[in-house]
């Protein structure tokens, strides 16, 4: 599992729980237990689901998906921040892409879920 993933599964809530919770010597979590080192494929790195759970805090604090990417495009950010919100944003999408809605630009990006969800409504629309 990843931690995309595992945000998926358990909510932003309870991941946060899972970094909070952590040991200072914890480096992995498995879903269970934490660990030191890497022990086998569901091991997620605490620091990466540290760093999702900031990027959803950052894309919240402005406001949610739509006023993220306005000030995305916005061209008085620096460099710096326009990558760190840039990543934000596409953490954001990998975290909830398979919502339809929460995508304000279907152009930028559509789920293959959001697809399939198009493709069963133009279907029995036609039948």
């Amino acid at each position: 599992m990843n931690a995309i993933q595992f945000i998926k599964d358990h909510g932003v809530d309870e991941a946060r729980e899972v970094v909070e919770g952590a040991p200072e010597w914890a480096s992995y979590f498995d879903g269970y237990l934490y660990s030191e080192k890497w022990f086998h494929g569901n091991s997620i790195l605490i620091s990466e689901i540290n760093s999702l759970i900031e990027s959803v805090d950052l894309v919240t604090r402005y406001g949610g998906i739509a006023e993220a990417k306005t000030l995305h495009q916005d061209e008085f950010w620096d460099e710096v921040a326009f990558k760190i919100l840039e990543q934000a944003i596409a953490d954001y999408k990998a975290i909830y892409s398979n919502d339809c809605e929460i995508l304000d630009y279907p152009e930028d990006y559509t789920s293959p879920n959001c697809k399939k969800f198009d493709e069963r409504v133009n279907s029995n629309e036609t039948n």
